[in-house]
Formats: C-alpha cells, structure tokens, sequence
C-alpha cells in the first residue's frame, strides 16, 4: 500500500465510512477507491479536494509527499524547476495563493488524463518512467504532453496577469 493509500484508507477508518460509502459520497466507484488505497491509482487533485472535504482535512493530508528511497534529489531538483519556469519564481504567500488557485482553474479545463499527468509529476512528484507504467503509455508520449501542459500553464498564467 502506497503513503497516500494508506493515508486515505486511515482516514476513511476513522470516519468510520466503509470503501462504498466513501465511493458514494466522491461519485466514484467502490473499486476505485480500492486501487487508491492498494497504490494501483493515484487519486487526482479534484478527488484528493473532495476527500479532504469529506475527512474534514488538508489537502496535504492526504497526499504522501516523501520521496521514495531510490528516487534521487536530482529528480526533484528538476521537478522544482520545472515548476519555477512555469510560473515565473512566485516568492511571496499571496502570490503562492493565487498561483494555485490559477493552477486549479487551468487544471479543471484540462482532459482528465491530462490532468491525472500533470498531478502525477507536479504533486506526486513521479518520473517520467513512473508516470508512463502506471498510465500504460511511452515515456516520450509522457514528456510531449507534459511539455504541452507546461505551455498551455504558461500562456493560461500570463493571461490571468493581464486581466
């Protein structure tokens, strides 16, 4: 069982809610939540704000984010850059705030595998191998429509700053 599944299973137990009733009250199914909880699936950032307000938690609650052992910092060092190019280096805590809000609205207009992708490597901080195994599809397919996302990102940023 991954962090975040263990994370989700502990808390939906002490809710008291079976895997059924927390399917029903998210509008996913049962085994959904399963795989969530057995590390099969990572939930997506929609699901992971309805859980959080469900369980009457953070967001970070939730998601596990440590690294694993065998992943290296240089990965997360380039994930960290790729994140500061996108967005410009925001510094200051009202910034950060509406940074994320723009990142929630940009991602809510985004395929659902798209963004399951970019919440992959952005907040679950997965490789580029990672994401490809769980989702079935080329590494180069992964980095194409990565680097689409973080352009889309950009452009969707730039015009929330002139508006």
């Amino acid at each position: 069982m991954s962090g975040t599944g263990n994370k989700i299973s502990n808390l939906r137990n002490k809710r008291g809610l079976t895997q059924q009733e927390l399917a029903d009250r998210l509008n996913v199914s049962r085994s959904l939540v399963a795989m969530w909880e057995n590390g099969k699936r990572t939930p997506d950032y929609f699901s992971i704000a309805a859980m959080a307000k469900v369980f009457g938690v953070e967001k970070t609650e939730i998601i596990d984010n440590k690294l694993s052992e065998d992943r290296h910092s240089t990965e997360s060092d380039a994930i960290d850059n790729e994140i500061e190019d996108m967005t410009g280096g925001i510094d200051s805590a009202e910034s950060k705030e509406e940074l994320s809000m723009a990142v929630k609205a940009f991602l809510s207009r985004q395929s659902t595998k798209d963004n399951e992708i970019f919440m992959a490597r952005y907040l679950f901080k997965k490789t580029y191998k990672e994401i490809a195994a769980d989702m079935r599809i080329s590494e180069k397919n992964i980095s194409v429509k990565l680097t689409r996302l973080r352009k889309r990102l950009r452009r969707f940023i730039k015009g929330e700053k002139n508006e």
